[in-house]
């Protein structure tokens, strides 16, 4: 252990320290890559949007803001440039290889961005690599990216690039590429604003702290502001003058809002994010806040604060809040593992410094690794299954192409990606008239008796199929749809999945005229 530890603290000794973060980089990349290819589909349903956005960005050149089977048709809008930059490489390769590649890859560069910013405020190496390692192992972070095509994969590390850009935005050169990535940011997803709102918050906080405060952070801050301001009026106008202030949740149906938001114990928050960033991080904001000054930690907490204000508030979903406040915590980490070494050193517990590095080590080993492990092998166990996909492509086979299919909301992009027929509803809100009302419809649909009440909520969104699933029969706590009955509906498809459940697919014979049900 001795010679690991010195081994470790010579790392300075190194000439070329790229070297060793290009290894730990590598070995990242390929544990994410063997666990997202322990299954052939992905684990998060709405990835299936994002492949069609790809598919489609790859052969017309222009996403599909026009989609013709969602809701049965409807028009919404995205920001698209991460799907822009995956559809470059769907034209080598196919568009799942790349989906479960290039995330995981992207995901594992936050080793790179966490040293720059730990060492550009530490200066110390050793701790750097240290923190590096152990955000590229914080669990949600790990855990939601690793089979899934997650935008998180992407902006997590460049928002940390961002904050050590920011903290040297006196040179020019640096500022350049502050605004260049600004610029992309603001067109690959609107969790830029929580950078933004950062930023104003650190000018507060420093400014209360009676700290002098550089033009360039002034200038650079207040531009960032105003153009994401302009540009997302621009993009997202519309939808701001039809849903109101409801826009900032995405529309979401009051079921699902709750759900969006909701709140965890603190033992699963430190379960999620790892027990050594949550305790020394939560002690080193309490102790710059109230005993030292030091404008880069300023930056650091002001994230913090931030994104925990926006969780309170209920502005920001409870997991990307955890993903974001397990990075600066892990980043806090490193600051405070450096300043207890420099304490150590200068006072008779120095012999301190070897044990408590093993036990740091053990310590990341049991809560934050074996964590990420136990929950990426539960989001490759929740995957969609082969045999459903086969019953989707099936259900292609088995229908016109103009055909509608009702099944769950979640099951939504599921459709319309493998079987390529429009859906009843999936988990895309904005533009929708009501999303309430057809999420209602929708339980209702499942949970009636009714043949009558069935068929006029089928025939209320020109729905000629109905399919049952694994996922209805767990939603909605059925083992069959009650309101069969062999006039309307018509069994044209029935896939045995599993030992217990089935996939079925009805077609409706019947329709709807003054409540009275014709065949």
């Amino acid at each position: 252990m001795d010679y690991i530890k010195k081994k470790f603290k010579n790392i300075k000794s190194v000439n070329n320290i790229w070297l060793i973060l290009i290894i730990i980089f590598l070995l990242v990349s390929g544990i994410r890559i063997y666990y997202a290819f322990q299954t052939d589909y992905f684990s998060d349903n709405s990835a299936y949007f994002t492949l069609r956005q790809v598919e489609h960005i790859s052969k017309t050149f222009i996403p599909l803001f026009n989609d013709p089977l969602s809701y049965g048709g409807r028009t919404f809008i995205f920001l698209p440039l991460f799907h822009y930059v995956l559809a470059f490489f769907t034209t080598t390769f196919s568009s799942i290889f790349i989906a479960k590649i290039l995330p995981n890859i992207f995901a594992s560069t936050i080793v790179f961005f966490t040293y720059l910013l730990v060492h550009e405020i530490t200066k110390n190496k050793s701790v750097s690599i240290l923190t590096s390692i152990i955000s590229a192992f914080i669990p949600i972070y790990f855990s939601k990216t690793i089979n899934s095509i997650s935008i998180y994969s992407v902006i997590i590390p460049l928002t940390i690039f961002m904050l050590y850009l920011f903290i040297k935005i006196e040179e020019m050169k640096y500022t350049r590429y502050f605004l260049l990535i600004i610029l992309l940011l603001l067109l690959t997803h609107p969790s830029i604003i929580l950078l933004i709102a950062s930023l104003l918050v650190y000018l507060a906080l420093v400014t209360i702290e009676n700290m002098k405060l550089k033009r360039s952070e002034i200038e650079v801050s207040l531009f960032s502001a105003f153009l994401m301001i302009w540009i997302y009026l621009l993009i997202f106008k519309k939808a701001f003058l039809k849903h109101g202030f409801n826009f900032i949740w995405e529309n979401i149906p009051t079921k699902y809002f709750l759900t969006y938001f909701h709140q965890i114990s603190i033992w699963q928050a430190i379960y999620q994010i790892g027990i050594i960033p949550f305790v020394l991080g939560i002690f080193i904001i309490y102790y710059y806040l109230f005993n030292l000054k030091n404008k880069k930690v300023y930056l650091i907490i002001s994230f913090a604060i931030t994104t925990t204000s926006l969780l309170w508030l209920k502005l920001i979903e409870l997991e990307f809040a955890l993903i974001f406040l397990g990075v600066i915590l892990v980043i806090l980490f490193g600051i405070g593992y450096n300043n207890l070494n420099n304490y150590l050193k200068q006072t008779r517990f120095s012999k301190l410094e070897t044990p408590i590095f093993i036990v740091i080590c053990i310590i990341f080993v049991l809560t934050s690794v074996l964590p990420s492990i136990i929950l990426a092998k539960s989001v490759i166990a929740e995957a969609t299954p082969p045999s459903y996909v086969e019953s989707l492509k099936q259900i292609k086979d088995h229908t016109p192409e103009t055909a509608s299919i009702a099944a769950s909301i979640d099951e939504g992009h599921l459709i319309t990606y493998f079987a390529e027929r429009k859906n009843l509803g999936d988990t895309n809100y904005l533009f929708l008239e009501d999303a309430n009302e057809i999420v209602s419809d929708v339980d209702s649909l499942f949970y009636t008796v009714s043949t009558i009440k069935a068929n006029q909520i089928l025939h209320k969104y020109r729905v000629d199929y109905i399919m049952f699933t694994p996922e209805i029969s767990e939603q909605y706590k059925i083992k069959k749809l009650m309101f069969l009955d062999n006039e309307c509906f018509k069994e044209i498809l029935n896939k045995q999945v599993s030992s217990e459940n089935e996939i079925k697919l009805y077609k409706n014979k019947c329709v709807v005229m003054k409540s009275i049900i014709i065949n």
